[in-house]
């Protein structure tokens, strides 16, 4: 009998990757090796959350989320709606001094409306004939 693949715990790197959800939550996930984590016994792990904007991606705005030991994966809001984030994984100290460990993708949340953008392009297809008493596995 064939065992089934099952998926590993880890995959032994130092990683976040940042997905929306919707447009005013994001979801974060990691995987922090324990070599990088006992760094610093006395700092927090951390989950700081960056709006960024322009082409060079700066940085425009921040805030940070403590996070229990142990976990891998946070769902968070973010406000405004239709802006650009990414999140860094970091250690601060107590001394409030912030060591980032991974920094992720950077995404769009979508805007909370409609669509500004009117498709004006609507047309008719032409449906396909049907002869009376003729059923649709005989097509």
């Amino acid at each position: 009998m064939e065992r089934p693949h099952t998926l590993p715990d880890g995959y032994g790197a130092d990683i976040v990757v940042l997905q929306p959800r919707d447009p005013h939550w994001l979801h974060a996930y990691w995987e922090l090796q324990p070599s990088t984590l006992a760094r610093e016994r006395t700092a927090q792990l951390v989950l700081r959350v960056c709006e960024v904007e322009g082409p060079e991606l700066g940085i425009s705005r921040s805030f940070d989320i403590g996070l229990p030991a142990g976990l891998s994966a946070w769902t968070f809001q973010v406000d405004p709606s239709g802006r650009s984030w990414l999140v860094q994984v970091g250690l601060k100290t107590p001394d409030g001094k912030f060591h980032r460990l991974v920094q992720s993708n950077v995404v769009r949340t979508p805007p909370d409306s409609p669509s500004e953008q009117i498709d004006e392009q609507w047309g008719w297809l032409p449906l396909p004939s049907v002869e009376p008493g003729a059923s649709s596995s005989s097509r």
